[in-house]
């Protein structure tokens, strides 16, 4: 068997099994999630192996619409990053004549899979590495004390997509419809800002993404260095705490800053979920 892709009823049945592997497989679970929940509609799950599974691709059904940010997009998953080598090579898993989008690939295979591109007349390319880290259950939140005399805590509205737009658009430009993938995890997923009280202007801001992870985190320039990281962070740990989840990130192995915010929320490190996103590029007739 090349691959299975899993009915409606089997993918229930691995959302149960994901279920047990958290925080470890936090970022495919919630994935997963919001495919039944119908967030991520016409997308398929592909499995090396079933039920005893140990690689997971999500990807769009063909001949389908489904949201433009996610175009071409593999999300992945794996309990072996050797596994999964070999099964993104496999027939038929991934469409190697066009340009795509993968998330969730583990950062050792990232040379093995360039050197695969490039065989075939591509380009492969990676961004950072990134490091997992997931809050600890065993210790009570540390929630801030009191919020600054002039500023309130409160939820991104729509009327603040142009803002996150301009922020991050840059950062996703490999994808198309940014702006309603902004739109849409502002809609349905939780975030915290904190905002001037006499102007409403939004001055340091976080939203969790499809993964469920903790990203996008902004504060303003000029009230930088003031603690607004530290308030909108714990703020929307308590928002996903309070959902049931499991609060996580996915951090730049450069970013000191805010591993030095995660590990002060009691974050801990989990190795076997380190990974990163890349973009691969056909630069030749397939």
């Amino acid at each position: 068997m090349m691959y299975k892709v899993l009915n409606s009823d089997q993918l229930l049945e691995l959302f149960a099994n994901l279920r047990d592997g958290l925080p470890g497989t936090a970022k495919i679970f919630y994935t997963v999630r919001h495919m039944l929940k119908g967030l991520l509609p016409n997308f398929e799950c592909l499995v090396d192996k079933w039920p005893n599974w140990t690689c997971i691709v999500l990807r769009p059904e063909a001949n389908k619409e489904v949201p433009q940010f996610f175009e071409n997009s593999y999300i992945c998953h794996t309990n072996s990053a050797s596994s999964l080598k070999y099964f993104l090579q496999r027939p038929g898993v991934i469409d190697w004549t066009k340009s795509a989008n993968f998330s969730g690939i583990p950062y050792d295979l990232i040379a093995v899979t360039k050197e695969f591109a490039r065989k075939l007349g591509g380009k492969f390319e990676c961004r950072e590495p990134h490091i997992m880290y997931a809050w600890c259950e065993a210790v009570s939140l540390d929630m801030p004390s009191h919020i600054p005399e002039g500023f309130i805590l409160d939820t991104l509205k729509k009327s603040d997509i142009p803002m996150v737009f301009k922020h991050w658009k840059s950062s996703l430009s490999e994808h198309k419809g940014i702006y309603d993938y902004f739109e849409t995890i502002i809609t349905n997923f939780e975030n915290s800002c904190l905002r001037d009280n006499a102007t409403s202007e939004v001055v340091a801001y976080t939203c969790r993404k499809f993964n469920g992870s903790i990203s996008m985190i902004y504060v303003q320039p000029k009230h930088r260095r003031k603690g607004f990281c530290h308030i909108v962070f714990a703020d929307i740990m308590q928002k996903i705490i309070d959902n049931g989840d499991i609060p996580f990130g996915f951090l730049a192995t450069n970013s000191k800053e805010l591993i030095e915010t995660a590990r002060k929320h009691h974050f801990t490190w989990v190795p076997q979920s380190n990974m990163t996103w890349a973009t691969y590029e056909m630069t030749r007739p397939f």
